[in-house]
C-alpha cells in the first residue's frame, strides 16, 4: 500500500502530540514492515523515532531499544544521531549490565555526533566514563567525568554537573585520593544546595560522608550528616533523609553506639512507607536488622525481616505485573501491527487485481444488441448505415483474427460442382 510521504509525517506528528502512544507504535510498525518506495530515508528515520519515543513512553524497553538500534543502523554516514535515541539505547542497556554493548555504541558515535549540543556531549563522557569505571579504569573515568564537568558547568547545566561530581568523587576514592575526592565532592554538596534538586544533594551527601569516614574524619562526616539530617524537611527530600540516617548509623556503629544507630533508623522507617527509592530502601532495612542483630533483639530482627519480606513480595510483584503487562501490550500491539499489515498487502493485491482488471476491460470489444444482416448476401449494417462484409464488420467491432476455410457442407456441396463441370466439359 503507497503512502504519501508528507500525510505518513503528519499524522505520527499528530499521534504523537496527542499521546496516541499505542497507536503510534502500530502506525510505524506497520509504515516499517510495508515495501514502500515513496517514503524516504530520512522520513524512515523519524518514523524509527516515533516508534521509539511511543514505546518509552508505554514502557516497552524492549520495543524501545528495537526501534533505537534501527534508527542508529540507517542511520546515514555524517548525519547527527539524535540526542534521545543515544541516551535511550545506553541507558536500556546500561540497566541491563551489558557495559560492553554500550561500549560499541560509543565507538560508532563519538563526541563529534553531538557537534553544537553541550548536554549531548556531557551524556557522551558520562556514559563513556560509567563504562570504564565498572571495569575498574578508575583513572580513564576520572579523566572523562572531568571534561563533562567542565562542560557541564560551562553550559550552564548545575545539576548535570553535581551528579557526575559526586560520582568523581566516589571514583577518586576507589583511587585513594582521598583529599582530592573530599573537595570534589564537598563543592558538589554545596552545589547541590544552590540548585535545590534533592536527588544530586543526597547522591553527593552520601559520597561525601563516604568519603570523609574512609579519611577518618568521623567527627566531621557526623556533622554534616547530622546538619542534613535536620535541614531535610520537605516531603520531596524523603531520600535525602534517608540517605542521611543510613550514614548516621555507619557512624554509631562505628563507634560502638548501636543503640543510637537503632534510634535514629527506627525514627526515620516511616519515611520507606512514603515511596522512597527501592535501592535505598533495600540498603536501609538490611542495616536495621543487621544492628538489631548485633544488639541481639532477634524479635525484633525478625519482625522487620518479615516486614522486609512483605514489601520485597509487593515489589517484585508490582514488577512482575508490569513486565506481564508490558509484554501483553507488546503481544497486543504486535498482533494489531501484524493485523495492519496485512490488511495492507490484501489492499496491495486488490488494487493490482482492480488495476489488471481495468486494463483487461479497455481492450475488450464485445457484440450486442440487434444487428441489421442481408437476407441475401450476409452482409452487416453499421452505425453509419453502410452495409460491410461479415469479415469486416467483426474485424472493426471485436479484437477477433478472421481465417478462412471451408465447412465439411460447402465442401461437399463445392466438390460436387466440381465434378458435374468436369463432367460437362468432357
Amino acid at each position: 500500500m503507497k503512502h504519501s510521504s508528507d500525510n505518513v509525517m503528519k499524522k505520527l506528528d499528530a499521534l504523537c502530540e496527542t499521546g496516541s502512544f499505542e497507536d503510534l507504535l502500530v502506525a510505524c510498525s506497520s509504515i516499517l514492515s510495508s515495501d514502500d518506495s515513496n517514503i524516504s530515508r530520512s522520513d524512515i528515520s523519524k518514523i524509527q523515532l516515533h516508534g521509539m519515543t511511543a514505546a518509552i513512553n508505554l514502557n516497552l524497553s524492549e520495543e524501545a531499544l528495537l526501534y533505537t538500534e534501527r534508527y542508529l543502523d540507517d542511520l546515514p554516514e555524517g548525519k547527527d544521531a539524535n540526542v534521545l535515541a543515544m541516551n535511550t539505547c545506553t541507558s536500556i542497556l546500561f540497566s541491563r549490565g551489558e557495559y560492553y554493548e554500550v561500549e560499541k555504541i560509543l565507538e560508532r558515535w563519538k563526541l563529534q555526533t553531538f557537534q553544537g549540543d553541550n548536554e549531548g556531549d556531557c551524556n557522551f563522557l558520562s556514559v563513556q566514563a560509567s563504562c570504564f569505571a565498572m571495569r575498574k579504569d578508575y583513572e580513564k573515568a576520572a579523566e572523562l567525568m572531568k571534561q563533562a564537568i567542565n562542560l557541564a558547568e560551562q553550559s550552564g547545566l548545575n545539576s548535570f554537573a553535581v551528579s557526575i561530581s559526586a560520582n568523581l568523587g566516589a571514583v577518586l576514592y576507589n583511587l585513594k585520593r582521598n583529599e582530592e575526592a573530599l573537595q570534589i565532592l564537598d563543592k558538589a554538596y554545596r552545589d547541590s544546595l544552590r540548585c535545590g534538586d534533592p536527588s544530586s544533594t543526597g547522591h553527593a551527601l552520601a559520597t561525601l560522608i563516604s568519603a570523609m569516614i574512609a579519611g577518618g574524619d568521623i567527627e566531621k562526616a557526623e556533622n554534616l550528616a547530622r546538619s542534613s539530617l535536620e535541614s531535610a524537611l520537605l516531603p520531596e527530600e524523603k531520600d535525602l533523609r534517608v540517605a542521611a540516617t543510613l550514614k548516621l548509623a555507619k557512624i554509631f556503629k562505628l563507634r560502638n553506639k548501636l543503640s543510637e544507630g537503632i534510634s535514629i533508623l527506627e525514627k526515620t522507617l516511616p519515611d520507606l512507607e512514603e515511596g522512597v527509592d527501592w535501592q535505598l530502601s533495600k540498603l536501609f532495612y538490611n542495616k536495621l536488622i543487621f544492628l538489631y542483630k548485633l544488639n541481639k533483639d532477634y524479635k525484633k530482627a525478625l519482625s522487620l525481616l518479615e516486614a522486609f519480606k512483605k514489601k520485597s513480595d509487593e515489589v517484585l510483584s508490582s514488577q512482575a505485573e508490569e513486565q506481564l503487562t508490558s509484554t501483553r501490550k507488546v503481544m497486543e500491539l504486535s498482533g494489531k501491527a501484524r493485523e495492519a499489515e496485512i490488511l495492507a498487502k490484501k489492499n496491495t493485491e486488490l488494487q493490482k487485481a482492480n488495476s489488471d482488471l481495468q486494463e483487461a476491460l479497455e481492450h475488450i470489444k464485445t457484440l450486442s444488441g440487434i444487428i441489421p444482416i442481408c437476407s441475401y448476401c450476409r452482409k452487416m449494417r453499421n452505425d453509419e448505415g453502410y452495409w460491410n462484409s461479415l469479415e469486416n464488420y467483426l474485424s472493426n467491432h471485436s479484437d477477433a483474427l478472421l481465417s478462412h476455410s471451408v465447412c465439411p457442407e460447402c465442401l461437399e456441396k463445392l466438390m460436387g460442382e466440381m465434378k458435374d463441370s468436369a463432367a460437362a466439359g468432357n
